[in-house]
């Protein structure tokens, strides 16, 4: 029910005019505190809400002698931490998503929890003193509590995969598929000992997805090519080349841009000795062949995600939290090289290409043995 409506309605069952109700409902001076709380029951009772959005255009237009388009208030909501600087790939997704709120006539805050003191529970004060409608929240690798928060004031969604509380509605890479196809497309390019080094903070954050995409990957390959995950709590280049000598590896797929480099100390040519491949090509400014996340992408369609949710009045905890996945794009550099033996003209680059050679490469029969119904 639209807010028009619900005010018409109310004022029929109230037996007040429709200015009486407006102004009651927006706690405005004009009735009486009678009249007030006669009104507000019978909205409650009808289950009226507010536009928020509306709201605040009637007010801009009663107060503001200008009046041009209203200027919604969002706020970027991430954490800080003194020993780290902020990822490309972030600094993409806010400067997107504040693009793309300044298209939609909305202004973004940006705060940094644990910068200059600021903790959670004074962020959720400072939302609600500077009239906050919607949060954009972009999580870092630390898990953060934030249900001190009143989210039942704000709309909300966040911006890639986190853990912790709240649960929300959530734009994120589409970390299996892509890496899927990614795969596909290096063993087409003639990579046959591929292996995975992640970081274990990284691996849990996503929930384990490209995990799950190499091992299915490697259901389809001749069981002397499967390299064992190299997960690590903290990076550690002794390790990572001990497992790299150890299984022949020839091409190495990190999310951390940390092995190019022991790569290259260690005395290996990239790409002619191995090739290196990036699971975000935005998580450094070192520049290598690897995924491209698609963070500019993250960041507008979460703001028009969160716009539209602040429109219909969404607050709160969604009841079944929806997942939007943005697709990424393979990016070819400096770091991988089609093999000997392999002509370029016979590697299908297309994500409908890749997903049909991932269908005819990864068939069920491979994986399933075959049972007998009698």
């Amino acid at each position: 029910m639209n807010a028009p409506s619900s005010i018409r309605l109310i004022a029929e069952k109230s037996g007040f005019s429709t200015w009486s109700v407006s102004r009651a409902l927006n706690g405005n001076h004009g009735v009486s505190s009678a009249t007030g709380n006669k009104i507000r029951k019978i909205a409650e009772r009808l289950g009226y809400k507010p536009n928020p959005i509306v709201s605040a255009v009637m007010s801009r237009n009663r107060s503001c002698r200008n009046r041009l388009a209203y200027i919604g208030n969002l706020a970027i909501i991430s954490a800080y931490r003194e020993d780290q600087k902020p990822l490309p790939f972030h600094d993409e997704i806010i400067r997107a998503a504040q693009q793309r709120a300044t298209e939609l006539s909305s202004h973004v805050d940006q705060f940094l929890i644990g910068h200059d003191g600021l903790t959670v529970s004074r962020l959720g004060r400072i939302l609600l003193a500077r009239g906050i409608h919607g949060i954009l929240d972009l999580p870092w690798n630390e898990p953060r509590d934030m249900s001190v928060i009143d989210w039942r004031a704000f709309s909300a969604v966040r911006m890639v995969y986190s853990w912790g509380t709240p649960s929300l509605n959530v734009v994120t890479p589409d970390y299996h598929q892509y890496f899927l196809y990614a795969l596909v497309h290096l063993k087409q390019m003639g990579y046959r000992r591929i292996g995975l080094y992640l970081y274990t903070i990284h691996d849990e954050r996503i929930l384990f997805k490209w995990r799950a995409a190499f091992g299915l990957f490697n259901l389809g390959l001749a069981p002397e090519n499967v390299i064992p995950v190299l997960v690590q709590d903290n990076k550690d280049a002794k390790p990572f080349i001990e497992w790299m000598e150890r299984f022949d590896v020839d091409l190495v797929i990190s999310y951390s841009h940390k092995p190019l480099e022991w790569m290259r100390e260690a005395g290996y040519r990239v790409p002619e000795d191995r090739g290196f491949f990036s699971l975000n090509v935005h998580a450094s400014k070192t520049v290598c062949a690897g995924l491209d996340l698609n963070p500019g992408l993250i960041g507008r369609i979460a703001t028009e995600t969160l716009v539209a949710q602040i429109h219909r009045n969404d607050k709160g905890f969604p009841v079944e939290p929806i997942h939007v996945a943005v697709p990424g794009k393979f990016q070819t550099g400096a770091t991988i090289r089609v093999q000997q033996g392999i002509d370029p003209k016979e590697i299908k680059s297309s994500s409908d290409a890749l997903f049909w050679q991932c269908h005819e490469d990864l068939r069920l029969h491979q994986f399933y043995p075959e049972v007998a119904i009698k």
